[in-house]
C-alpha cells in the first residue's frame, strides 16, 4: 500500500503547479507565460494598428492571428487548457514567436513592402498565361 501511495504521488500530474519543463531543448518553462503572452499579443495588436496602414494583407493576417489567440487566452486561464485549445502548442513557444513577430512588424513598417516605388513597372500575367509562355517540354531537351 505504501508503494502505491508513493508511486501515485510521483506520477501525479504537475497541473497543481506549473509544468517543470516544456520538453523542448532551449525553451524553459515559464509560470508567467500565459500573462506574458497576453501582454505581448496586445502589444502586437497595438503595433499593427499604429505602424501599418489599414488594408495591408500583412496587418490583416497579424491582427487575425493575434485576436484569435487572445480570445482563447482570455477564455482559458488554465495554461494546459489554453495550450490544448491553441493546438497542443506550448505557451512559451507562442510567447517567443510573438516577440519575434513584433520585431518583424517593426522592420516591415520600415521597409513598406506594400508600396510600389514610383516608376516601377510590373508585368501583369493573366491566370494561366505563364503556362503558354513556357517552352514545351520537347523544346527544352
Amino acid at each position: 500500500m505504501l508503494r502505491f501511495v508513493l508511486l501515485s504521488r510521483a506520477l501525479r500530474p504537475l497541473s497543481r503547479g506549473y509544468k517543470a519543463t516544456t520538453g523542448l531543448v532551449g525553451l524553459d518553462a515559464d509560470p508567467q507565460a500565459h500573462a506574458k503572452l497576453v501582454e505581448e499579443l496586445r502589444g502586437l495588436l497595438n503595433d499593427a494598428k499604429d505602424k501599418l496602414p489599414e488594408g495591408v494583407a500583412y496587418r490583416n493576417d497579424v491582427e487575425a492571428m493575434a485576436m484569435a489567440r487572445l480570445e482563447v487566452l482570455e477564455r482559458e486561464t488554465d495554461p494546459e487548457e489554453a495550450e490544448s485549445k491553441l493546438g497542443e502548442v506550448q505557451l512559451e513557444e507562442l510567447l517567443e514567436e510573438t516577440v519575434e513577430e513584433r520585431q518583424l512588424l517593426a522592420q516591415m513598417a520600415e521597409w513598406k513592402p506594400w508600396e510600389v516605388p514610383e516608376g516601377h513597372q510590373v508585368e501583369i500575367i493573366e491566370e494561366g498565361e505563364w503556362l503558354r509562355s513556357q517552352p514545351k517540354e520537347e523544346e527544352q531537351h
